[in-house]
């Protein structure tokens, strides 16, 4: 079988192809056996979010800017960038995923080495805690373009820089030796009547890192 060629893409522009270039291979999983229980934990939001269908009906502040910021979410433009960043922000905040020490950015730059060369992905959110980015949310932006690809490559991309810019960090400011393998937790949100939520887990290893970077064959 012939071998996939590899070239120096940045993180928006990987495909399938690049996950198979680099036999990079994604498990899907029931969510009871993906969280490792079949008890999943209840939500822990406003539950007048839940209860209110529009946003002129919520009766406090807070439920009125997650539901009107899920309507813009909801809006499809084409050729234009959709309200979905903004409302994964405000909902992750809304459950609690921002608490003192941590924080949510959104459109974050990650430097990507692929191939020898310098190229960077970029993450619709990102969630910070005091020394790495602990969280990915990649939206799938095929409702804007028919050129846009599935989000996974690219969440998974995003993983791959975010590995190695954790660990610069963690011997450049800590004095700490770097990770061989860290679990990140990582987020594809599409647009469909009602956002949808799917979560994926990954192991970015500094196997994956580092032949992606010289553009070697795992």
């Amino acid at each position: 079988m012939a071998q996939m060629l590899r070239t120096a893409k940045s993180g928006n522009d990987w495909t399938i192809n690049e996950l198979n270039a680099y036999d990079i291979k994604v498990i899907y999983e029931d969510a009871a056996t993906f969280f490792e229980t079949p008890h999943l934990p209840a939500p822990t939001i406003n539950p007048n979010v839940i209860t209110t269908l529009e946003c002129n009906d919520a009766p406090d502040d807070d439920t009125h800017r997650i539901i009107r910021t899920l309507d813009l979410a909801m809006s499809i433009k084409p050729a234009q960038e959709s309200a979905v960043d903004d409302f994964a922000m405000i909902l992750l905040r809304a459950l609690g995923y921002e608490p003192r020490g941590r924080t949510l950015r959104t459109r974050r730059d990650l430097p990507l080495v692929i191939c020898g060369e310098n190229r960077q992905a970029k993450a619709d959110v990102v969630l910070i805690n005091e020394d790495e980015i602990i969280l990915l949310v990649q939206e799938n932006k095929r409702h804007l373009s028919e050129t846009e690809g599935d989000p996974e490559p690219q969440l998974i991309a995003e993983a791959i820089a975010t590995f190695a810019l954790n660990n610069r960090r963690r011997v450049l400011s800590l004095g700490l030796p770097t990770l061989s393998s860290k679990v990140l937790a990582g987020i594809t949100m599409m647009v469909v009547f009602i956002p949808q939520r799917r979560p994926s887990f990954m192991h970015a290893f500094l196997l994956f890192r580092d032949t992606v970077a010289i553009g070697l064959r795992v």
